[in-house]
């Protein structure tokens, strides 16, 4: 979905998706990663099941994962890995 603005003699093309503007970066700013559009999908199949509760802990998570910058998304996205292989090997010790 592009929206069109004409600004003076230019033209200048927002692209609401990423709010980039004519494909430049915003400054870093956090832009829909993979991790909220996989939230996104699952907040979609939440609405359709209509598990209000949720519905209502992925609108939480996406709203916090959103006020995350490019770097603190990096680094919260690293240490969870982290985890997960630390979690998974774990578990295989144990079995």
């Amino acid at each position: 979905m592009l929206a069109q603005n004409n600004v003076g003699a230019g033209r200048v093309v927002h692209n609401e998706v990423d709010g980039n503007v004519d494909g430049v970066s915003d400054g870093g700013a956090n832009k829909d990663n993979e991790l909220v559009l996989q939230l996104t999908v699952q907040l979609a199949e939440a609405i359709n099941l209509q598990d209000r509760d949720l519905i209502a802990q992925l609108h939480e998570t996406i709203r916090c994962v959103r006020q995350f910058d490019n770097h603190e998304y990096l680094l919260y996205f690293t240490i969870m890995q982290e985890r997960i292989i630390i979690i998974i090997l774990c578990n295989m010790t144990q079995l």
